[in-house]
């Protein structure tokens, strides 16, 4: 049987709610409209690049410019495409 590696969420509290993240899982974070979701994207694109982890963020809420400018600095400008 192959293991598998658990990752984080970033936030100690959902990582215990939900087990840990592995690899290829699909997190999908639904928030009320007005509500900022900016603390669980930086915590969670800031683990990954501290791990190493590649992030794919998918989101028909926010332009690319947005995500661009406000989490861009989080990333190794290497790994940002």
């Amino acid at each position: 049987m192959k293991s598998t590696s658990k990752a984080t969420t970033g936030i100690a509290e959902v990582d215990r709610a939900v087990g840990g993240v592995i690899s290829g899982d699909n997190l999908v974070w639904e928030i009320d409209s007005g509500v900022a979701g900016d603390h669980f994207i930086s915590s969670f694109v800031a683990a990954c690049e501290q791990d190493g982890i590649p992030v794919v963020y998918v989101s028909f809420n926010r332009s690319t410019q947005t995500i661009a400018s406000k989490y861009a600095r989080l990333m190794s400008p290497e790994r940002w495409s």
